[in-house]
């Protein structure tokens, strides 16, 4: 897609809710997303959501990596698409949408996938530099068409793909 339409697209969206991020459909800017996460503010017109804590770092963004909590995923019932890069959430994974259907997670944290983790409508998963040692979806992943695990140096086994 050429540059110029997205950029329109974005502000299409950025003009949604211009002071409340949490009452977008797409949250991109790491910002933005950032401010989600340590409020707690999901709100159910999120479909997609992008994270990237290593940039925040390097544009000098005041983070602090440990108030992240799950609970912000609570009220995205309309989530599609979450990008996470080196995002650490302490709670619990019930609360993703069941809607999901991409997830890339690079640098995800946990030597596992959780088990209330909802991934029957995942469609792409992107765990590459991970710290699991096992892959195992809580569920056969029916619809699931791409996964990516590239340079996860601690993964030992995948399990229960079939």
């Amino acid at each position: 897609m050429h540059r110029l339409l997205q950029e329109m697209g974005k502000d299409i969206v950025r003009q949604e809710a211009l002071k409340f991020p949490a009452k977008r459909s797409r949250v991109w800017l790491s910002s933005d997303s950032y401010k989600i996460f340590s409020k707690g503010e999901g709100s159910e017109t999120v479909e997609g959501l992008a994270l990237d804590m290593e940039m925040l770092k390097k544009e000098k963004f005041l983070v602090k990596p440990s108030n992240l909590k799950t609970d912000a995923l609570k009220k995205m019932d309309k989530l599609k698409l979450l990008h996470l890069n080196h995002v650490y959430l302490d709670g619990s994974y019930e609360n993703v949408s069941e809607d999901l259907r991409w997830l890339c997670w690079c640098g995800f944290h946990l030597k596992s996938i959780p088990s209330e983790l909802s991934m029957g409508k995942l469609v792409a998963i992107d765990m590459s530099y991970s710290k699991l040692e096992v892959f195992e979806p809580p569920m056969v992943l029916q619809s699931l068409k791409i996964i990516n695990l590239k340079d996860s140096h601690n993964l030992l086994e995948i399990r229960n793909m079939l």
